[in-house]
């Protein structure tokens, strides 16, 4: 009778692993739990178990896939129920069966929905949502900082806006990620960034559209929390008119798209200068009231001394000669005030890029949205945009001629 093979322990190890590589269900599986156990030490690997009501699987993240964006690695929450995409493998030094874990979501949409809704109804017990402490918007911003992707048609969006409502105001971006591992951090960053700015106006949050899971970094408590510890006005746009994030009740002002944002914060420059007008004919027409209802009793009183006194008369021809000095110099002052305004009329269409460009000059941006008016602030190989009047171009520096030299 011949004797069992004997195995060393990592001659078994070996052949569990080569199984489990090799069986076509536990090298791709899915699979829903509850998370418990969950850590994530200095690596940045998350490790945590997935359990229902009768076992239990040890489950690992590693760093490298926690970061590749739309890893849903954000969703490994204690106590959360998800789905988790891997493959088994044996942990070889001790022999433990784990499942590797590439890909997270929720389960399902519902669980989101009550996720939200549960840190919303406690954000809004915290205080974050009062309207007591929402701050108004500036009517005439110099310095617009936009908090975005510094890809996509968002940042062009509403650079477009304010070229063409507001060129006189500065759009400064901080580029972040808005979606995947790094965008809560990345937006925490940029809010702590603006903290520091003493010349910052209004702030403005923007993504476009996508799923609730796409949006999910708006509904995270640390972004929430962030905003709420702006020093700086803050408007939000994110997705849809139909989207709501957490991110939207704690701002100062929520719009309902990004391009509506740009819109919401920048005033038409012809609206300002219909105000002023406004103001000075509203202050002229004030002033004339208060002076006809001058001369009105003054020539109440004038009456009364003509009829006493006859030899007042020309003290009387004197007084009218005053008014009428007192006239000519408000009509001069009118005068002057209009003029100011159609210098600046005039100076406003100079200061319209738009103009400019279309005498086929061009604006030249770097990648984070800075114009650029010096060789010194562009370097090889760097990649630039070009704002023509019809549209704007990418190009890279090959080469950097200098005039002063």
């Amino acid at each position: 009778m011949n004797e069992p093979s004997v195995f060393s322990v990592s001659d078994v190890n070996e052949i569990i692993k080569q199984n489990l590589q090799e069986h076509s269900l536990l090298s791709d599986v899915s699979i829903v739990g509850e998370v418990f156990s969950y850590s994530q030490p200095s690596s940045g690997h998350k490790y945590f178990t997935l359990k229902d009501d009768y076992s239990q699987i040890s489950c690992v993240m590693f760093n490298g896939q926690y970061n590749k964006t739309n890893s849903g690695g954000n969703f490994i929450v204690e106590g959360s129920k998800i789905i988790c995409k891997g493959y088994f493998d044996i942990y070889f030094q001790y022999g433990k069966l784990q499942l590797n874990v590439n890909r997270v979501k929720a389960e399902g949409e519902g669980s989101l929905q009550a996720a939200f809704e549960e840190l919303k109804a406690r954000l809004e017990n915290e205080g974050l949502f009062d309207e007591s402490r929402k701050r108004y918007l500036p009517e005439f911003p110099k310095k617009i900082v936009a908090i975005t992707s510094s890809t996509g048609s968002v940042i062009e969006d509403m650079k477009n806006v304010l070229a063409r409502r507001y060129p006189i105001g500065e759009l400064l971006l901080i580029p972040v990620s808005v979606q995947g591992e790094n965008s809560v951090d990345d937006i925490c960053d940029a809010f702590l960034t603006t903290n520091h700015m003493s010349d910052v106006d209004v702030i403005i949050l923007a993504r476009g559209g996508g799923s609730i899971e796409d949006l999910w970094s708006f509904n995270d408590e640390r972004v929430a929390k962030a905003i709420y510890g702006s020093k700086h006005p803050v408007v939000s746009a994110i997705g849809h008119e139909t989207d709501y994030t957490i991110a939207d009740y704690v701002a100062d002002y929520r719009a309902p798209t990004p391009s509506v944002a740009a819109e919401i914060v920048a005033p038409f420059v012809t609206n300002i200068i219909d105000k002023i007008t406004e103001k000075i004919s509203t202050g002229e027409k004030l002033l004339r009231n208060k002076l006809d209802e001058k001369v009105y009793q003054l020539d109440l009183n004038l009456e009364k001394i003509n009829n006493n006194y006859p030899n007042f008369v020309d003290l009387r021809k004197y007084i009218y000669n005053l008014l009428s000095n007192v006239d000519l110099i408000i009509n001069q002052s009118i005068r002057s005030k209009k003029e100011n305004i159609k210098n600046f009329k005039n100076s406003i269409s100079i200061l319209n890029p738009k103009k400019t460009l279309k005498r086929g000059f061009a604006l030249v941006r770097n990648k984070n949205g800075k114009i650029i008016d010096s060789t010194s602030n562009i370097s090889l190989g760097e990649r630039l945009s070009f704002e023509l009047s019809d549209g704007s171009a990418i190009t890279e520096v090959k080469e950097i001629n200098n005039d002063d030299k």
